[in-house]
């Protein structure tokens, strides 16, 4: 298997066949990754995506925060309100967004607006 530095996490480059024909990969790393690679773990990438694309959708993708500890702790801040909207079932609509604000407000929307 790869391994790396301590603290760096393995990487997997894509191997190019090239139409050889050749089923197994020649190297024994590759080889061992291949018998032993977790497909299960891999195979779940859908779901984080999604998750990513929930909470940019309700909490908008900006930061306003522009040192990097403040940026850090806006983002667990963040992360805390997206899960506690979850265990809420909280299904509105929060954005930073003043224009999706303002025109919600022209169609009589129950929108939270930020400011």
């Amino acid at each position: 298997m790869a391994a790396g530095p301590p603290g760096i996490g393995r990487s997997i480059i894509a191997l190019n066949r090239r139409n050889t024909g050749r089923r197994w990969p020649k190297t024994l790393c590759r080889h061992a990754l291949r018998q032993h690679f977790p497909r299960p773990i891999y195979n779940q990438r859908w779901r984080i995506e999604n998750g990513f694309s929930q909470h940019k959708r309700r909490l908008g993708s900006a930061l306003t925060a522009r040192g990097h500890q403040a940026q850090r702790r806006e983002l667990v801040l963040r992360v805390l309100t997206r899960n506690l909207m979850i265990l809420r079932g909280w299904s509105g609509r929060f954005q930073q967004s003043r224009r999706h604000c303002q025109a919600a407000g022209r169609k009589k929307l129950p929108v939270p607006c930020p400011g």
